[in-house]
């Protein structure tokens, strides 16, 4: 006998897979720490996310059918990242061959703020974050240049970072 498909609200299988995400994320963390020391969890977690970054440009591209490497295409293979992992984010396009994004929600920051682990922010920020964007801009194009400024972390309103075309 088939068995029916339960009838879920809208977004709940979305939302279950972004909460065991990050729940997957932040326990893994805590473990190495646990065992190894927070310099070596935070060392492993950048390594983890410069791949995880590459990933995520390949499988946005693929997803988005995108076959360019413009600002215009990596903004919209941001929005997917952003939206699957349940961010608030405005990307504008500047003048000067660059794309600007402002963080206004960090599920990440969210998560600090709960497990009342914000202390470890601006190492994350510098560590972490950076991986993770630096390896979506050199996955996206190997002529964008990642350039961090502001973050939430280190008690900026909002997170502010470039992606700068270099070319």
């Amino acid at each position: 006998m088939a068995q029916e498909k339960a009838k879920l609200p809208k977004d709940a299988e979305a939302e279950y897979l972004r909460r065991s995400f990050k729940a997957v994320d932040g326990l893994w963390f805590v473990k190495v720490e646990q065992s190894h020391g927070l310099e070596a969890a935070l060392d492993l977690d950048r390594q983890v996310w410069e791949v995880t970054g590459k990933i995520q440009v390949r499988t946005a591209k693929k997803i988005l059918d995108i076959q360019s490497d413009r600002l215009e295409d990596l903004a919209q293979c941001l929005q997917l990242k952003f939206s699957a992992e349940n961010y608030q984010v405005e990307i504008k396009h500047t003048e000067d061959s660059s794309l600007e994004l402002q963080v206004l929600r960090c599920p990440w920051l969210e998560a600090l703020r709960k497990s009342e682990r914000m202390h470890l922010g601006p190492a994350i920020a510098d560590k972490v974050c950076a991986a993770d964007y630096g390896a979506w801009a050199q996955e996206f194009n190997k002529t964008l240049e990642f350039c961090p400024a502001d973050t939430q972390c280190a008690k900026a309103p909002t997170c502010r970072v470039r992606f700068v075309d270099k070319k």
